[in-house]
């Protein structure tokens, strides 16, 4: 054995038995015997010795001449999650693999085609990181800091954006409040102008109908006085003629009167005296009759009541009597059943009942803040609060509404037993409409009972419409149809005025002047009689000798009477041309010079 010595041999003996080997020293020429206990404790000291050994060498493989260790097997810790592959001062320059995938703790980290790696975790969500060959960006640093550059951009954007619509919705509300402004003003004076030209078209028409009115006056007046005047002279005539007669006659009527009167006040004197004897007697004897009536009168519940006052802020009930009475409940405690509809203990009992069955209702009697998003999946959510403070500037009716809409969606105002007033959309007329409804809120439609009225500032609006029909083309009819009732109300008024009134329509005559017509037959004042004057000759009638008249004048000026002409005073009878003086009759005076 020349490479290796087994010091435990020993020489050969016979016989050999079943525990040694054969062996032999070559050196020595000699045949030995190792026993199988020696050669075992051999190999295992030399195995521990070689197992020392490769730790070492694994421990610390040092190759100073360029070799490549190279494994023939997997390369697995004795450990799981103890050694470390390199350190933080010790660490592998490049790390070359094969395989499809590398394993971190629960990620998989697999290859893309050689321009990138799929990231997988183990909820099976991926994510890739991708040469400029797929997609990917060449310089992730640079692309996120750009990212974060455009992010700062687009964020300083958008706060000035939301800054101008902000400043844009403000000018909008106060550009809709002017426009509403304009409307009202606009729509006020559209209807004063139509009021007005409506009032001139009346005002035209009564004027007319005013001097067509003092025409037909005037004429029948003029026709009236001639008349009157010749019946009151006629009239008068005979008035002085039986004024005398009368006067006779009343002295002695009065004298009878006289008498006749004294008697019948004794009489009526002596009829009262006796109707206040009457009614005295039977206003003491009617006095108990009176009482008795009161008495019966007051006989029933309310006797109770008539003289005292009852007990205050009390219910009423009937006493054991059936008399009126104050029951035991206290005002107060009656106002509590207020507004109660039905029987208190069945309400009370079905409020147990459902208080019992939906023990999942929970009543909280302090505030409450939530801090996150309050869903709430039921049917209706009634809010009871006095008010009602939203944050969001835009409130959005009908979320849920996808496709082709058919509901009407809008606000419902309860206005108690007067029905609701609604503005909302109408999605059958296409328009939003303020409205007063007799619908119920689960309605998703609503029928208008009648239109609302809108109290606004200014309303601008493309197009006007009243009672369906466009304001601007209805004040532009007005417009055309006024003028032309204007031409047609002047030239009825010019025809109207244009006879003997014409002269009076717009100046005054000259004051305290009798009117007469002029020589185009117009009317005109006197140029120097007066009413003073005029009412000198009343009851005369001036004109040419005729046996009806009482009283001529010729020509010349000469007066003639035809009856007895009675002087009461002193007159002064003018002189014709010949100084004289005719009477054809009887001449009655005191005194004649």
């Amino acid at each position: 054995m020349a490479n290796k010595k087994i010091t435990e041999l020993n020489n050969l003996q016979t016989p050999v038995a079943n525990t040694q080997f054969v062996a032999v020293d070559i050196e020595n020429d000699e045949t030995k015997s190792v026993t199988l206990a020696n050669l075992i404790s051999t190999i295992d000291t030399n195995e521990n010795q070689n197992v020392v050994q490769i730790q070492s060498n694994v421990a610390s493989i040092v190759d100073t001449d360029g070799h490549t260790v190279t494994l023939s097997a997997n390369l697995i810790p004795s450990t799981d999650g103890v050694y470390d592959l390199g350190s933080a001062s010790k660490k592998w320059k490049d790390l070359h693999l094969t395989g499809s995938s590398i394993k971190l703790g629960g990620i998989t980290i697999s290859d893309l085609g050689n321009e990138g790696i799929n990231i997988a975790g183990t909820s099976g969500a991926q994510a890739n990181i991708t040469t400029p060959a797929l997609g990917g960006v060449a310089n992730v640093a640079q692309e996120l800091s750009g990212l974060q550059s455009r992010l700062t951009t687009n964020v300083a954007i958008t706060t000035a954006v939301e800054v101008r619509r902000v400043a844009n919705v403000t000018v909008m509300n106060t550009e809709d409040t002017a426009l509403q402004s304009r409307l009202a003003t606009n729509v006020t004076a559209f209807t004063n102008e139509d009021t007005a030209l409506q009032a001139r078209i009346d005002a035209n028409a009564t004027l007319s109908t005013a001097i067509e009115a003092r025409r037909a006056a005037n004429v029948i007046l003029s026709d009236a006085a001639d008349t009157a005047l010749q019946a009151r002279l006629t009239t008068n005539v005979t008035a002085f003629t039986n004024e005398d007669t009368a006067l006779q006659a009343r002295i002695a009527a009065n004298t009878l009167v006289a008498a006749a009167n004294d008697f019948v006040s004794f009489t009526r004197l002596q009829a009262n005296i006796d109707l206040v004897q009457d009614n005295v007697s039977t206003a003491s004897g009617g006095s108990d009759g009176v009482e008795a009536r009161r008495v019966a009168n007051i006989a029933g519940a309310v006797s109770t009541i008539t003289t005292g006052n009852l007990t205050a802020s009390r219910a009423l009930a009937s006493d054991s009597s059936g008399k009126v009475g104050v029951a035991t409940t206290t005002l107060a405690e009656l106002n509590h059943v207020s507004g109660v509809s039905g029987a208190i203990q069945t309400q009370l009992d079905a409020v147990e009942a459902r208080r019992a069955a939906n023990n999942i209702t929970t009543t909280f009697t302090d505030d409450v803040v939530i801090t996150g998003n309050l869903t709430i999946n039921g049917d209706t959510t009634t809010v009871s609060t006095t008010n009602l403070d939203v944050e969001d500037r835009i409130i959005m009716l009908a979320d849920g509404v996808s496709g082709s809409p058919s509901a009407d969606v809008g606000l419902l105002f309860n206005r108690g037993n007067q029905g609701n007033a609604a503005l909302f959309y109408d999605e059958s007329a296409k328009t939003f409409k303020l409205s007063d409804t007799k619908d119920p809120k689960s309605n998703t439609s609503l029928s208008p009972v009648t239109a609302s009225n809108l109290s606004v500032g200014i309303v601008d609006a493309a197009t006007l419409k009243y009672d369906g029909l466009s304001v601007h083309t209805a004040i532009a009819d007005n417009a055309t149809v006024a003028a032309a009732a204007s031409t047609a109300v002047e030239a009825r008024r010019v025809a109207n005025i244009a006879g003997a009134i014409s002269t009076v329509l717009t100046g005054d005559l000259t004051g305290d002047r009798v009117m007469i017509t002029n020589g185009d037959g117009k009317i005109a004042a006197s140029s120097a009689v007066t009413p003073t004057e005029l009412g000198m000759i009343d009851g005369i009638t001036l004109g040419t000798t005729a046996a009806s008249k009482a009283v001529t004048a010729d020509a010349s000026g000469d007066t003639s009477f035809s009856n007895d002409l009675a002087v009461v005073a002193n007159t002064t009878l003018g002189t014709n041309a010949s100084n004289t003086v005719t009477i054809v009759g009887i001449l009655d005076c005191g005194a004649f010079s």
